[in-house]
């Protein structure tokens, strides 16, 4: 089976990390984890991901510094902070770094996944796919059961806003 998605998972916490790659993993997503910053960057300049989760508190590079650096070339593939820092100015200065969301420790890790789950849809820029239909959000061409159906003429155009509806 094909994973959902490569997801870069930053913790340093060998026993919350374990847990939540687990999870992870058990939902389909493919995850490649590192537990200090200087390793994180070595795979955000050698990897490509689909989403970043990334601790704030971390050794030799803090996830601050990380989200920067992965700001500096790529604006779009979603960030998460998952943090024990719960200040309202460290949310702040982390979503203005560009992170699409900032969660506090301890975490729900079924809210992480339907974040995920959100995020990615958000991101897919070719369209949509849900169990065998897929929907070209900007060619308004739909593949239902392996046959193209082509747009008619009459469809709607669709702001990115509202991918997540479908």
């Amino acid at each position: 089976m094909e994973p959902k998605a490569h997801l870069l998972y930053v913790e340093d916490d060998t026993s919350l990390s374990f847990v939540t790659r687990d999870n992870l993993e058990l939902q389909g997503y493919q995850i490649t984890h590192a537990d200090n910053g200087q390793e994180a960057l070595q795979h955000i300049r050698s990897g490509k991901f689909d989403l970043f989760l990334l601790d704030v508190m971390l050794p030799e590079v803090d996830g601050f510094a990380l989200a920067e650096e992965i700001r500096s070339f790529d604006q779009q593939t979603p960030i998460i902070f998952l943090t024990a820092k719960s200040l309202k100015e460290d949310k702040i200065h982390g979503l203005r770094l560009g992170a699409d969301d900032y969660i506090t420790k301890p975490f729900s890790i079924e809210e992480l996944i339907l974040k995920i789950e959100v995020f990615l849809i958000g991101a897919a820029e070719d369209g949509l796919v849900f169990k065998g239909l897929a929907l070209g959000v900007e060619t308004r061409e739909f593949l239902l059961a392996q046959r193209l159906l082509p747009p008619t003429g009459n469809e709607a155009p669709c702001h990115r806003r509202e991918r997540p509806a479908f």
